[in-house]
Order: structure tokens, then C-alpha cells, then sequence
């Protein structure tokens, strides 16, 4: 038994080990005070996850089982047995998850022994499209307009309905997946009645059609404080992914003319979806001084974005929210004067040689872990992250490239 000032940790781990890369497990163990490393891996993830059993106290591995591509709804009894086994030994414990297709089945663990951090509740405010729309739009902030399908419903009706409520082109999604996953462009009945097809057995909605400059904001909250902010701009939407077109963001300096005003939409949206701890991942259209709010997410940065903020400005979320849970200070190390963006390459596409044509620098990234789950539909490609020590120059060639 560990001693009752004693801190311990359950890192879950399902899908994939990229978040948890980001994260210096050997710097926790090197921590002058009293803390118990465990996880809760995926089995599918053993193979992968070997290198790193040395460092934790204890390893339980359990099979996971994943609807709507990654997500898990909740966990097994031997999740709960774990759980329940880590509190005889330290009754200091907390939960962390990094990947959102597990946020909801971590918190739902938590509500089940009265642990602290996001309870379930919470947690679904984040797989809801709609209701955390609601949530932004009543404190005043720009939304998409946005209904609810019903299937049931005659399809010409339904048709009709979001056309004259929403406009044409308009966009389907389902309303509990994260990302891109299941987003479709509707601008025919054609289109919109092959959608209803393939997706009878699942709740989407329609929603406006929004253009301009589309964005994510990344804030970590530390005890109902912000701690840090940064904000990129995507070259295109993730919609162009699937037309086969390498897409990706690159983050915004401080300097830039915007970067205070998305840092305070950023807070103010965080308040609206009642953060207190914790890292917020929102997406927004800018289309001339107006920002619309989309989605947000209990996670950090996807893609290779968490590393681009850690390599151009040296602050990295995941082990922030770590170290503040542990109640460790994080500190930031210097970044190292680089600007830098990230891609997601589709199947066939090569942007190597015309980056080595443009003199820019590149680290090219095998498709993630997410690979190992039948039916995935993430973690399949390769992606890339670049560098220049000019940051127009950069830019430039990252909105130019796809």
C-alpha cells in the first residue's frame, strides 16, 4: 500500500499509442514524490505498447471492443476490476485518457467509483453535435444552422425541408462521431438519398454549409484557468482528404493580427462547455471578422498537430494535462525557432519532392496504430510534418501545395 500522500495514475489506451507518444513517461518516474504508473491498454496494442511496459508499476491489458469505427461505449468488467484493484493499492488515483474515441467510456469509469476529473455527463456534451451547438449558441456565439434527421420521414420531404432551412450545398454528419468521420457535401436529392442509405442505422443531422477560413483553437485548463492557447489555420477542409488532396494545418504565431481575438473566443467557448480541467480542441470558420463555431473536443490536436505546437513554440498539452494532474508544474522548453506545418497524405500522394523542390525540410510519418482495428477509418496514412526558419515563406507553400 502506498502511503496516503500518494498520487497514482491509470493512463488509458485504446486505438492508438500516437497521443501517448507525446507524453515522457520516464520524466513522471524521475518526479521526487510518491506515484504508482499504471495503464489500461487495448490487446490489440500489446505488440506495440512492449517498449513501454518497463516503465509503469503495472500493465493491464483488455480487449476493447469499438463501435462507429473507433469509439468505445464503455469498457468490460475487467476495466472495472483494474480500476477497482488500483484503489486498494493508492487511493490517490486518477484517470487519463488522451484519445477521444475513449473519453465517454473513461468518464463513465470515473462516475463509477467517484473519481475526479470529467464525469460522464460532461463527457457526452462533447460527443453531441447539436447540444453543444445549443450550448454555444445560447451565450451568444455563431453556429451553423442545424437540424436533426429523421430518417423515418419521406426522403423528398426531408430533402425539401433542409434546403429550404439550411441552403444548398448542405452538409450531413452523424451527430456522436468526432472529426471528419461520416461527413458528406449534399448538393443534389441524388447525393442526399444515397446518404439516407448508407445511413438508416445511425443518428445525423444536416447542417449550413459554411466557407471561409477553417481553424482549430487548443487550449489547456488547468483548475478552471487557462494555462495556454494556440490556434492553426487547415490548408483545406478535411472534406478535400477524400477527393484525394493532402490536408493539414499550420498554427498561427502570436504575433498575428487575429491571434488575441481566437485566444479569447477560445476561453469564452471553453466556459460555454463548462471546462475545468483538461485540454478543449474547438474548430471554427473565419469568414471575414465573423467566426463560426462547429465542433469542439475533449482532446488534444489530431493528426501531427500536438507535435507542431511542441516543436514551434516547445509547449506540449498531453504532458501538460499530465503533469498538472499529477500535480506537477509543467515547463515548456525552448522552442527551437522553426516554423513548421503537418499534412495527412491520401493513398498514392507524395508531396516530397516538391517540398525538396521548394528547400523545405520534412519528417514523413508511417499511418498510425489505428491501422491494426478492422473497419478502421483513421489512422490508415502516412503524414508529414515540414520546416523553414521563415514563416511566410512557409505558409505560403503550405496553402499552395495540395
Amino acid at each position: 500500500m502506498f502511503p496516503d500522500s500518494a498520487r497514482s495514475v491509470l493512463l488509458v489506451i485504446t486505438y492508438t499509442l500516437n497521443p501517448f507518444r507525446m507524453l515522457d513517461v520516464g520524466a513522471l518516474r524521475r518526479q521526487p514524490h510518491h506515484l504508482r504508473l499504471t495503464a489500461l491498454v487495448d490487446q490489440r496494442l500489446e505488440q506495440a505498447f512492449a517498449p513501454y511496459e518497463s516503465l509503469f508499476d503495472y500493465v493491464y491489458y483488455l480487449d476493447v471492443e469499438y463501435t462507429n469505427h473507433c469509439f468505445v461505449e464503455a469498457f468490460s468488467d475487467a476495466a472495472t476490476d483494474a480500476v477497482a484493484r488500483e484503489l486498494t493499492i493508492c487511493r490517490g488515483l486518477k484517470l487519463l485518457s488522451f484519445f477521444e474515441g475513449d473519453i465517454e467510456a473513461t468518464a463513465k469509469l470515473r462516475d463509477s467509483f467517484d473519481l475526479p476529473g470529467m464525469g460522464s455527463n460532461e463527457a457526452r456534451r462533447f460527443r453531441d453535435k447539436l447540444t453543444m451547438k445549443q450550448q454555444v449558441s445560447a451565450h451568444h456565439h455563431d453556429v451553423p444552422r442545424a437540424l436533426k434527421l429523421d430518417w423515418a420521414l419521406p426522403a423528398e420531404a426531408t430533402f425539401s425541408r433542409c434546403v429550404s432551412e439550411l441552403g444548398i450545398p448542405f452538409v450531413i454528419k452523424p451527430i456522436a462521431l468526432g472529426g471528419s468521420l461520416g461527413v458528406t457535401r449534399v448538393a443534389s436529392f441524388e447525393q442526399f438519398e444515397g446518404c439516407r442509405h448508407r445511413h438508416l442505422d445511425a443518428a445525423y443531422m444536416a447542417e449550413e454549409e459554411i466557407t471561409g477560413d477553417l481553424l482549430h483553437l487548443d487550449m489547456v485548463v488547468n483548475q478552471g484557468n487557462p494555462s495556454w492557447f494556440g490556434c492553426s489555420q487547415y490548408n483545406l477542409t478535411t472534406l478535400a482528404f477524400a477527393q484525394g488532396r493532402p490536408v493539414g494545418s499550420m498554427p498561427l504565431l502570436p504575433d498575428d493580427p487575429s491571434y488575441c481575438a481566437l485566444r479569447d473566443y477560445a476561453s469564452d467557448i471553453r466556459r460555454s462547455l463548462s471546462v475545468h480541467d483538461g485540454i478543449v480542441h474547438i474548430e471554427v470558420f473565419r469568414r471575414n471578422d465573423k467566426i463560426y463555431f462547429i465542433e469542439a473536443a475533449a482532446r488534444a490536436s489530431g493528426g501531427l498537430a500536438t507535435l507542431v505546437y511542441h516543436k514551434m513554440f516547445g509547449y506540449n498539452m498531453i504532458q501538460a494535462m499530465t503533469d498538472y494532474q499529477v500535480g506537477l508544474a509543467y515547463e515548456p522548453r525552448c522552442p527551437d525557432g522553426l516554423a513548421y506545418f503537418w499534412l495527412l497524405l491520401p493513398d498514392g500522394v507524395d508531396v516530397r519532392p516538391r517540398l525538396l523542390d521548394l528547400e523545405i525540410q520534412y519528417e514523413l510519418f508511417p499511418p498510425g496504430d489505428g491501422a491494426q482495428i478492422p473497419g478502421s477509418l483513421i489512422g490508415q496514412h502516412a503524414r508529414i510534418i515540414a520546416w523553414h526558419e521563415d514563416p511566410a515563406y512557409l505558409h505560403n507553400a503550405f496553402m499552395a501545395i495540395a
